[in-house]
């Protein structure tokens, strides 16, 4: 027999694991789109469990605006066309050329890969380095928000801004011992992560938390 004393909360809830084996391109690809929205790819399966077990099924994981398809309740298309073929259908096409360029350019999602890829042309170290971070401008505020460990400082560190909108990317070498660790505000959650928060639309790429300005380190910029 056993005394247990529910009251110091010393039952837990029985947690399972498990692993999964999946191509080093798709792993490298989800990890790249997780990090660009601020997730590890241990929440990101957490919270897929939970949609499916709210929704009782998997309908969540199938797009309801399939692209091409007419919808009659609001009189549009949903378009994921090729553009040669489009065009040629004159009349029939929703929006200018212009609005069909944009919703082309929205399905191709600027990834950590795809960038190294771009850049691998002038500089092909960059796609050997693991010392890499890859920051998007945030969707809700003006600036491109990562969280590097601290440790990127320790060594050549490769830092790319995304900027979406006009398509761009930019590529910034920080030379190791070039800035330090005191340079920079930490996350106050863990001490071991940089808050980076860098202004969108700033020439001098200043840092807001810790006024660092990166201009000096711009090295390359590309359009996509």
């Amino acid at each position: 027999m056993y005394n247990i004393d529910i009251t110091k909360k010393e039952i837990k809830i029985m947690e399972k694991q498990f692993s999964v084996t999946i191509n080093e391109n798709d792993y490298n690809e989800a990890m790249d789109i997780l990090e660009d929205v601020g997730l590890d790819l241990v929440s990101f399966t957490k919270m897929a469990i939970k949609k499916l077990l709210k929704e009782e099924g998997i309908d969540f994981l199938v797009k309801k605006d399939i692209p091409g398809r007419h919808h009659e309740k609001d009189k549009t298309y949903k378009w994921n066309i090729n553009l040669g073929d489009s065009l040629k259908k004159g009349a029939d096409v929703i929006g200018d050329v212009n609005d069909i360029i944009s919703n082309v350019f929205d399905v191709m999602k600027m990834t950590k890969t795809k960038a190294l890829h771009l850049f691998k042309v002038d500089d092909t170290d960059i796609l050997f380095s693991k010392n890499v971070t890859f920051a998007s401008k945030n969707q809700a505020a003006d600036h491109y928000w990562a969280n590097p460990n601290i440790d990127v400082l320790e060594e050549d560190w490769y830092l790319i801004l995304n900027d979406q909108i006009n398509r761009h990317l930019f590529l910034f070498v920080i030379a190791e011992d070039s800035l330090t660790e005191s340079d920079f505000v930490k996350r106050a959650d863990n001490e071991n992560l940089i808050d980076l928060q860098i202004a969108y639309d700033d020439p001098t790429f200043t840092d807001k938390r810790s006024h660092v300005s990166f201009a000096k380190f711009l090295a390359k910029t590309t359009k996509y």
